[in-house]
């Protein structure tokens, strides 16, 4: 974690990797990263001083929103603020420069490892918010789902054939400490630390011997591969951002768009660099604008103020929500639309591209992402539905039928979770199905020839009877249910509602 902590204030990443919620209120600190290009000790003044408010910047840009009581449950916010304070009054206590900073191997001076220890706990605090955290009860609440997510993981993404011996025991014994760790925890913070050492857990498959490469990010230069996902990125961006243009009134034909996000992408294509891509990126939303009459000078711009205000809007819709409330495959589409949102409202140019009709959007965005509740709720109709389609359905014994049909819908309506709905489906599914009309097929023969076996079809399928005359004879007479047929030699009772007999006659 220091290390990585480490790595990205170097980089100048820092805001990539603090949660959408903690990173939309860094606040003013945003600014002296900006100015700095996100190295928050470089180039400052070699002196004691410089250094440790350099210090005390960073860690105020990791603690600020904890003192904003809408994101954190009150123990959490404490919690923080005690981590703060304390380490802040070590920093403003350090008099001696080795203390305050240490350099790395390329010679860049960074923040001294406590330092960076604290702000790997803050951020890991962070993590702790308000979907996650609202009352004493939901500790006690996330430790079990977080016990109950790690056995469902293992189930789902391992399995022991495809691990030797040595790092099947790793797993055992991560998942056994992580185990523990989880249930000891005391705090929120050894429970954030615990969460996020299983998170960060990896066990390579022993038949995966893939080499991972890292591409620098500051190099103009990338793979074709990556070229053409930020260029696949951007063309999906010009589309969305019409659309908002739409939104807002703003509207210019269909052909002329079309035509213009055509050019993105055939240039796009061409371009080696990713600078270049955002370069066209931008020439084309420009011609975008133009065609829908929505040009910079005729609109509201939109000022850091109108975003922040927007920023806490989405925030507070956000932490209305509850992640205890949805599966996981729920909540990543819920974290899918804010971080969406989140970035299409800190990159708005013009205010009316937020404004209460892009808000409306993202909420219904929110309200289709169905809850537990609700989709239990879908799955209960859709697995009634599914058994009522057997009642009536003349192919079926339904007396047999309506009993099945009543004991299942009772188990389903009885039902807590949508793994047990679909379970109860399908074990009454199975016994509706053996209620199925079978009937018999009797084939019979004469004379000197093969043909297919007496069987049991079900009602409503097909039984194809095939005939062959051994050599030096042939088919005579076919006989169904007591009349004669054309001669064949494979003869199809199609749709089968009764029992048939069927004789073939050979003769030389």
């Amino acid at each position: 974690m220091k290390k990585l902590i480490a790595i990205l204030l170097c980089a100048g990443m820092l805001c990539s990797v603090l949660p959408a919620a903690f990173a939309a209120n860094i606040g003013a600190t945003t600014e002296h990263l900006k100015r700095n290009e996100g190295k928050v000790i470089f180039h400052v003044e070699d002196d004691v001083i410089g250094y440790r408010q350099s210090l005390i910047e960073m860690l105020d840009l990791y603690a600020q929103p904890f003192h904003k009581t809408i994101l954190y449950y009150s123990a959490v916010s404490r919690e923080a603020v005690a981590l703060y304070r304390a380490e802040r009054a070590r920093i403003e206590g350090l008099t001696d420069l080795d203390d305050l900073v240490q350099e790395d191997m390329y010679g860049d001076i960074g923040a001294n490892e406590t330092t960076l220890d604290v702000c790997g706990k803050l951020y890991l605090l962070s993590t702790m918010d308000k979907t996650q955290i609202q009352t004493a009860a939901d500790f006690a609440r996330l430790q079990k789902k977080t016990l109950a997510d790690i056995n469902t993981q293992i189930k789902e993404n391992f399995q022991r054939a495809d691990y030797n011996d040595y790092y099947w025991d790793l797993l055992v014994e991560s998942k056994r400490r992580a185990t523990k760790q989880i249930n000891g925890a005391k705090t929120y913070l050894e429970l954030a630390e615990a969460i996020e050492t299983w998170t960060d857990y990896f066990v390579p498959a022993e038949t995966d011997e893939e080499e991972i490469f890292y591409v620098d990010s500051e190099s103009p230069f990338f793979d074709k591969e990556t070229l053409e996902w930020y260029a696949e990125g951007l063309e999906e961006e010009l589309q969305k951002g019409y659309d908002r243009l739409k939104t807002e009134g703003y509207k210019a034909k269909k052909a002329t768009i079309d035509e213009i996000i055509e050019q993105f992408h055939q240039q796009a294509a061409k371009a080696v660099y990713v600078e270049k891509i955002f370069k066209i990126y931008d020439a084309c939303w420009d011609k975008i604008c133009e065609a829908a009459n929505a040009k910079a000078q005729t609109r509201k711009a939109a000022t850091t103020s109108v975003i922040k205000k927007a920023l806490a809007r989405l925030d507070k819709m956000y932490l209305n929500l509850r992640r205890a409330n949805y599966s996981e495959a729920a909540w990543d589409e819920i974290a899918e639309i804010y971080d969406d949102a989140y970035w299409n409202i800190g990159s708005a140019d013009f205010a009316d591209e937020i404004g209460n009709k892009y808000f409306e959007e993202i909420a219904k965005k929110f309200a289709a992402v169905k809850t537990l509740a609700q989709q239990l709720k879908a799955d209960k109709a859709a697995a009634v539905t599914v058994l009522r389609a057997y009642v009536g359905n003349k192919k079926f014994n339904q007396s047999k039928v309506k009993a099945y049909y009543l004991a299942g819908v009772k188990k389903i309506l009885a039902a807590t979770t949508s793994e047990q709905v679909a379970t109860i489906c399908s074990k009454f599914v199975a016994a509706l199905n053996k209620t199925i009309y079978t009937y018999r097929i009797i084939v019979r023969k004469a004379g000197s020839g093969a043909v297919s076996k007496s069987t049991i079809v079900k009602c409503g399928a097909s039984y194809t009877v095939k005939m062959i005359p051994t050599a030096g004879y042939k088919i005579k007479c076919i006989v169904v249910d007591g009349k004669k047929v054309r001669l064949t030699n494979a003869y199809t009772f199609k749709n089968v509602h009764k029992a048939h007999v069927i004789k073939v006659f050979f003769s030389k």
